[in-house]
């Protein structure tokens, strides 16, 4: 029925989200994590550094500026998250 097809296709939409999310964490993630570790010198807590900074992108991406650099905006994330 009705409530099948929007079960459905809402899914869909949230799987292709998540699936694009996950292509920015590939794709940054090294950059962020030599980052981090440049600043914190613990491979345990760069790690942790860069699950926080895609956590909050996560958590406000309907806030993104798109007008603004994405790489930009996540290593200030990482510089404000290491030094809290």
């Amino acid at each position: 029925g009705t409530a099948d097809a929007v079960r459905q296709c809402m899914t869909h939409f949230l799987n292709h989200v998540f699936q694009q999310f996950h292509k920015l964490f590939d794709f940054y993630y090294q950059d962020i994590y030599r980052y981090s570790f440049s600043i914190l010198k613990s491979k345990e807590l760069a790690e942790e550094n860069v699950q926080e900074v895609f956590l909050k992108v996560w958590l406000h991406r309907e806030k993104l500026n798109l007008e603004q650099s994405f790489k930009s905006f996540l290593f200030t994330i990482a510089r404000n998250q290491a030094f809290n």
